[in-house]
Formats: structure tokens, sequence, C-alpha cells
């Protein structure tokens, strides 16, 4: 059987073979966290709303109000985690043809598969993937169960790109746990 050879069990008609190279190539979701962005969303909110109740009992005084350098590290800390969380962890990630789109609570973004430079751990935390770009900001991930069904649909596109990932993300898929890989 070639590839223009088929059978049809079905009443409709197959559609024949392209000759181009991408016709093969489907779509696939990652989306490491259950909630994704709207999770994301609503823990920030939480925060802010608290954040605003802090500063303001602390600008009241009082015997009872936190000492001003316990607002000022939670503002602080808020600010830090809303920028890697909001603006620069992917939520989803989406291969799709030989693009890869990528969206955070706040951003969103697409590249081609052939700008990724590498794939490797975050320095000091290895459940969390870089996605390195060429002449751009890198992609960053929480690789959990199902990134390793990812890296492979990019290897198939992108054989030659170098791939490690860290021991806790090989350890995500060997537990127990949903798989956040999708075909859509």
């Amino acid at each position: 059987m070639n590839a223009t050879t088929w059978i049809c069990t079905s009443r409709k008609a197959p559609v024949e073979p392209s000759h181009d190279d991408r016709w093969h190539v489907g779509s696939v979701v990652y989306a490491p966290m259950p909630g994704g962005k709207w999770f994301i969303l609503a823990m920030f909110g939480v925060f802010a709303i608290a954040a605003v109740a802090l500063l303001a009992t602390t600008l009241a005084g009082g015997r009872d109000a936190p000492p001003p350098a316990f607002a000022a590290l939670w503002l602080a800390a808020l600010g830090w985690n809303g920028y890697w969380w909001l603006f620069r962890i992917a939520a989803e990630l989406r291969i799709d043809g030989f693009d890869l789109v990528w969206s955070t609570p706040l951003r969103n973004g697409r590249v081609s598969l052939s700008q990724l430079d590498e794939i490797r751990p975050m320095r000091f935390a290895s459940n969390v993937a870089v996605l390195k770009v060429r002449d751009g900001q890198s992609i960053i991930v929480p690789a959990t169960k199902g990134f390793r069904q990812v890296t492979t649909e990019i290897a198939q596109r992108r054989a030659d790109l170098p791939i490690r990932l860290g021991w806790q993300a090989r350890l995500a898929e060997r537990l127990p746990g949903w798989n956040r890989f999708k075909r859509p």
C-alpha cells in the first residue's frame, strides 16, 4: 500500500494526501496547571485584595496594624510573583503545525519551531522548562506530566533541536496524576 492508496469503510470520501510536508502535522495542547490562566488570575485577584487590605491597615496605624516592613515585603513579593506568573510563565503551549503558540494570563505569542535554540531545565528549578528562542525572550513553562510528549512532538518536527528535561520533569512523568497533554 503506498501513500495514495486507501481503504474507505465510511460514506465520506477520503482526502488525498498532499505533497506539502505539513499535511500530516496536527495540533497538540499542553496546559500544565489545572484551571490554567483563570486559576492564576483568580489567585492574584485574591492576593491583590489582601494587599489592599494590608496596606490600608498598615497606613491606618494602631496597635494591631502590621509593621510597615511586612507590608512592603508583601507588596514586593506580590509584584515579583505577579511579573513571573502573569507575564512570563506560560499557562498553555500549543503546537500548531510548525509553530509554537504560548500564552500566559496576560500575554501570548507565536514562534516558529525553527526559531527555538534549545529546550532545557531552568537552573535551580528542574521542574520548569526553558524554551530558548533565538532573538527573543525565552518561553518558561512548568514541566508536569505530559511535557515529555510535548518535547517528543517538537522533536518530530525539529530533530536537530537539543532537548533536555530536568530530573523533576522526568519524575513527574512516572508519578500518578493527570496527563496535561491533549490532542484536540
